[in-house]
């Protein structure tokens, strides 16, 4: 492992928490050069203060992703510190909760933003200099709602089945190359703060992902490790959690049970929602 990352320039998205905050430590570890990019500042030096490696380079920009020039920005800063970039990792993302009858297009086209339409600016900008070395890897971070959507999570799954095809295409379009494209789908992660998202309502459906991640014990620091671990094996796809893995596979075979089984699961709040409507 320490072969594969050492001296390789890696930019990590959504670096300081979660997943990415992860992700940087443990590559730091294997004397990787990181551009760490997140929002606020403040939290980037931290991470970055956090990390005790005089053998890696370590850069941090912070940028708000919602923003349509913020991929140009964190290009034009990489080009200033960095003679390549080797490995992009699309890590950062943003959770939005609610009913078809009640979505905020502002709100849904800043979630569309940061986790679509971002990353591909960001690999459009980065994969020439790929191409040409014929040499890097791409990790997409997407989500088991990539695969399947749920009652109250609309445009946060649309947004991820959206990263799904994007990435499938990308992949075949790099397929005589020496790029690798690495889809993520992690379920709920355990000591994530994504459900206290600023878009995430406290409703029946967040309290009922509350209650999964309980005895979903996925940590981030294991996701962490397992998408180091797939990068080096160049695999196409990594399914994490075991109910991730069946809902995909059961929801490829039969899809109208499966539409039933979520119904069931959130009813209570569903119909409520109906109900309001209808009293109005």
């Amino acid at each position: 492992m320490y072969n594969f990352f050492a001296k390789k320039n890696i930019i990590i998205t959504g670096a300081t928490s979660g997943i990415g905050e992860r992700l940087s430590q443990m590559l730091s570890k294997y004397n990787s050069n990181l551009l760490l990019v997140s929002k606020s500042k403040e939290k980037l030096q931290i991470v970055k203060n956090n990390i005790n490696n005089k053998s890696s380079k370590i850069e941090i920009f912070d940028t708000d992703l919602s923003k349509k020039d913020s991929a140009q920005k964190i290009y034009d800063f990489s080009l200033n510190h960095f003679d390549c970039i080797d490995i992009i990792i699309n890590n950062a993302g943003i959770g939005y909760n609610s009913f078809v009858t009640a979505i905020n297009k502002d709100i849904a086209k800043e979630v569309f933003e940061i986790n679509f339409f971002t990353i591909v600016d960001i690999n459009k900008l980065f994969l020439p200099s790929m191409i040409k070395k014929n040499q890097g890897s791409i990790v997409n971070i997407s989500s088991w709602g990539g695969k399947r959507s749920i009652p109250g999570s609309s445009i946060y799954c649309a947004s991820k089945f959206a990263l799904e095809a994007y990435a499938e295409s990308l992949r075949c379009e790099l397929k005589s190359t020496n790029i690798n494209v690495l889809t993520v789908r992690p379920s709920f992660i355990y000591d994530s703060n994504f459900l206290n998202g600023k878009f995430m309502k406290e409703t029946p459906d967040v309290n009922l992902e509350k209650r999964i991640k309980k005895f979903n014990k996925m940590s981030s620091n294991i996701v962490a490790k397992k998408i180091l671990i797939s990068l080096v094996k160049k695999s196409r796809d990594l399914n994490l959690t075991l109910i991730t893995k069946l809902l995909i596979i059961l929801n490829s075979i039969i899809p109208g049970i499966i539409d039933i089984l979520i119904f069931k699961m959130r009813k209570k709040d569903i119909i409520s929602n109906l109900k309001k409507i209808q009293d109005n």
